[in-house]
Formats: C-alpha cells, sequence, structure tokens
C-alpha cells in the first residue's frame, strides 16, 4: 500500500469488510432503520419520468436517526493505478465498523465528469448501505428499456386506430429511431437538466442509447458538449 499526500494507491482494490465484533452496530443500526422514512424525492428523471431523491435528501432522511444512535457514515475515495473506489463506512460510537466498496466508473475523466459520478455513488451507496428508499421502484423497467430495441412511436400503434396497416389489416412495425433523433433526445434532455443528478440520469441513457455503437465520433463530440454546457450551466446558477 503505498500512501500519497492525495490517496491511497491499493493493489489490490479495496474490499468490503465489517469489525470482528458487529454486535452493538447491529442494534444500533436496527433502532436507526426502525426510525428511518422513505427519501423525499423532489427530483425527476426526464426520461423515463420518474421521481428519486437527490443526494441532500437521501441524506436527510437518514442523519438524524442515525446520529441519534451513534452511528455515523463517512465516504471517501481511493484509488489505484486505474480505478477509483467509493468506499462508504458506517461507523458505531462502539468502534464497530462495517463498509462497502463501490467501482466509480465516470464516462469523462476530467473533474466534472469524476464529480458527477462520485456524487451518483455516493447516492446509491449511502442509500443501499443504511436502507433508504430513493427511487421510485418500477421493477426493473429502466433497466430492461436499456436494453431493449428502441423504436419511434410517430403514428404506428399495435392495431389502434392511428395506426398505419400494411394491406392485410396488420399493423406496421415502428421504424428503430434514428441515430439523430436520439443524439437529439440526449441533448435535449441536457438542456432541460435542473440539476447535476439529471444531468447524469441523461448521461446514462446516452450510454444505453449507444450499447451497439451507433454514435459516430462527431455525434460524441456533440453530446460531450451538451453535457458540459449543461454542467456549467447549473454551476453558473448555484453560484
Amino acid at each position: 500500500m503505498e500512501t500519497t499526500t492525495n490517496h491511497i494507491a491499493f493493489d489490490p482494490p479495496p474490499k468490503a469488510g465489517q469489525s470482528a465484533e458487529i454486535g452493538a452496530i447491529a442494534k444500533a443500526l436496527a433502532s436507526a432503520q426502525a426510525k428511518i422514512q422513505a427519501a423525499a424525492k423532489g427530483s425527476t428523471n426526464p426520461h423515463f419520468k420518474s421521481k428519486y431523491a437527490d443526494l441532500a435528501e437521501v441524506w436527510a432522511a437518514g442523519r438524524e436517526p442515525l446520529t441519534s444512535n451513534g452511528l455515523a457514515v463517512t465516504q471517501l475515495t481511493e484509488c489505484n493505478a486505474d480505478d477509483m473506489y467509493l468506499i462508504t463506512t458506517i461507523m458505531h460510537e462502539s468502534g464497530q465498523w462495517v463498509r462497502g466498496v463501490y467501482l466509480v466508473r465516470p464516462q469523462k475523466g476530467d473533474p466534472q465528469g469524476y464529480g458527477s459520478a462520485i456524487t451518483y455513488a455516493r447516492r446509491y451507496a449511502f442509500a443501499a448501505a443504511v436502507g433508504i428508499v430513493a427511487d421510485d421502484d418500477d421493477d426493473g423497467n429502466a433497466a430492461s428499456r436499456a436494453n431493449a430495441p428502441r423504436q419511434a412511436t410517430n403514428g404506428y400503434a399495435n392495431g389502434s386506430a392511428n395506426g398505419a396497416s400494411n394491406g392485410n389489416g396488420a399493423a406496421k412495425t415502428a421504424p428503430a429511431a434514428s441515430t439523430d433523433e436520439r443524439v437529439g433526445v440526449v441533448i435535449d434532455g441536457y438542456a432541460k437538466a435542473k440539476n447535476e443528478a439529471e444531468v447524469e440520469a441523461v448521461k446514462s441513457q446516452a450510454v444505453g442509447m449507444n450499447e451497439e455503437r451507433a454514435f459516430s465520433k462527431d455525434d460524441r463530440v456533440r453530446l460531450s458538449n451538451a453535457r458540459n454546457d449543461a454542467t456549467t450551466r447549473l454551476r453558473g446558477a448555484a453560484a
């Protein structure tokens, strides 16, 4: 393990773990979870039209129940030569602890890219560790849609009055959305994003859309510029 002034370089990567004894922390966490309510969902994913709690709202849901039971949470980043990890540790006043590790993989290797990815990781890791509900439960539909064939919905319905017929009574299958249409959807999402969590959600959608490598180099540059513009806009508004 090599120590520097900026981070600890792990080789091999850090692992999840716990203290030798966990009786006191387990009891305290059970008491805290009895008081924890679902986080307020004040943010909207513009693509899946679902509500979710941002990082501040997740912390607001857990802070008092945790601290009143002698529990504290730290979220530190550690790096090795190739990867960054978020280490979430729940600590009890007895000295007992448990921790989890989340691999952080930003889409872009600049400070903004890492910042967005870390914020996203902190929200999910903290909510999972403490037991906070932070998103609408869509039974996996969002993840399924990311892998399902995408079709346009411009007038083609399965047998509806608005659907077009192929001449034998069967409804036509909608043509797949073009690459330009996909790029336009993502750029529009960045333009409408109200906070950095929504920017991150748009970026995740773009990754799903590009799973078949449909985006050209120019497309990726346009999307990157749109994401940077959105981040700059939001940070300027917050300043």
